[in-house]
């Protein structure tokens, strides 16, 4: 017999109604057709269920006797390409990538709606027109690349009312009537353990290489932002799944299953910008940054004991997030300056809030915003960058002492637009 080729596989997630949906009639399950997942290379399904040994005892040296199936773990991993958002200055249209890692992370947003600039006193205040809502604490873009006001930059948002908008960071310029004004979808931890699990159908082309798994949490998310070599940012999500079976479901039971592949227009790291300042400070300051990367202490904590519902094969009955921690590290050309904000510790320590963009491109951005964060790590010294003299700072980010909301008070957040 002949082999299929591995890298032929299909990926589709759904919701779960509820933890472990129909975890003893999973050919019952399934698929939207939209939630086909535009990940790259090969999905990484590691799925275990060892044989226990029956470990009686015999009466001779040789002499065993087989044992039995034991409990089904496993954990899910594939990367893709971060997403922007189609369409214009309205309400953006949620995105696969946008619900997986909102209800990972536990928050997200999408219902703000954007519009045009009427007038402005600077770079971070004006007036707004045509627009229903933004939420504090959200993210919005304005303007077009090379406009010479906002650049297409993006902007934090401290409140908007009725039109007048204050950012928390500042512009490259003021806008100007009509520049427009950009909202995108969120995501972002939450205190609150996240309440939506998902199960996801992993087919390969090989007849019966079907599995699905269940209970499925996000675990932890990894970014690859590749500056120097002006790359398009790479995501890397991994789940922990509940349990899984070799089974198809009711739609689509196999490869290929002929629903669509949806978009996942992105763009290169060029025309955007990494902001940092004092937090409460909105002045613009841009850090000349050579590379960068972005961590998050993340991890899942089982809740184990026997449910009605159950499969017969797992004793998980949900998943407790052990948080979300950003810590941010870069290069940049040497400063002498750094040594200040090191040196002071404790309560004496000058927090700093961070606003990422990677392109100006409409309809392709990604970005994201670090409310408050401190020094971590080695004290800025010498770094040797392309044979340039450079230095790496680490900062650490923690929750917001702007108590709002839980997308206010968030460590981080995510915005595509």
């Amino acid at each position: 017999m002949s082999a299929d080729v591995y890298r032929l596989q299909e990926l589709i997630y759904n919701d779960e109604g509820s933890f472990l949906e129909n975890a003893n009639a999973m050919g019952s399950n399934t698929y939207a057709s939209s939630n086909r997942i535009p990940f790259l290379g090969e999905a990484v399904a590691s799925l275990v269920q060892e044989r226990i040994d029956d470990g009686t005892t015999q009466e001779r040296k040789n002499a065993s006797r087989a044992g039995y199936p034991g409990l089904r773990s496993g954990t899910l991993e594939f990367s893709c390409y971060i997403p922007g958002v189609d369409g214009g200055a309205g309400v953006p249209t949620a995105t696969w990538f946008h619900t997986l890692l909102g209800d990972g992370l536990g928050g997200k947003l999408s219902a703000d709606d954007g519009g045009t600039i009427t007038s402005a006193t600077d770079g971070d205040t004006f007036v707004t027109t045509a627009v229903t809502a933004i939420t504090p604490g959200s993210i919005i873009f304005v303007g077009v690349k090379a406009d010479g006001r906002a650049d297409g930059q993006p902007g934090a948002v401290s409140t908007w009312s009725a039109g007048s908008t204050q950012l928390l960071t500042a512009l490259p310029g003021t806008p100007a009537s009509p520049d427009v004004v950009r909202t995108g979808l969120h995501q972002y931890p939450t205190e609150t353990n996240p309440a939506t699990t998902k199960r996801f159908l992993w087919m390969c082309k090989t007849s019966g290489a079907v599995f699905q798994m269940l209970g499925c949490q996000l675990e932890q998310v990894t970014f690859e932002i590749p500056i120097a070599d002006g790359g398009p940012i790479k995501a890397t999500l991994r789940y922990q799944c509940a349990v899984w079976d070799q089974v198809a479901a009711s739609s689509p039971a196999s490869l290929p299953s002929g629903f669509t592949m949806p978009a996942c227009d992105t763009a290169v790291i060029a025309g955007g910008s990494l902001f940092k300042n004092t937090v409460g400070t909105a002045t613009r300051a841009i850090v000349q940054c050579s590379s960068l990367t972005l961590s998050l202490a993340m991890g899942l904590i089982a809740e184990r004991g026997p449910t009605a519902s159950q499969h017969p094969y797992t004793n998980v009955c949900g998943w407790v997030s052990n948080g979300c921690v950003p810590t941010l590290t870069y290069t940049q050309p040497f400063l002498s300056t750094e040594k200040a904000d090191f040196d002071a510790d404790g309560s004496s320590t000058t927090h700093k809030h961070f606003l990422f963009n990677a392109n100006a491109t409409g309809g392709r951005r990604f970005a994201f915003y670090i409310r408050k964060a401190y020094p971590v790590g080695n004290r800025p010294t010498v770094t040797n960058m392309n044979g340039l003299v450079h230095q790496t700072v680490s900062y650490r980010g923690t929750d917001s002492d702007v108590t709002t909301s839980e997308l206010t008070r968030s460590a981080i957040t995510f915005v595509q637009a």
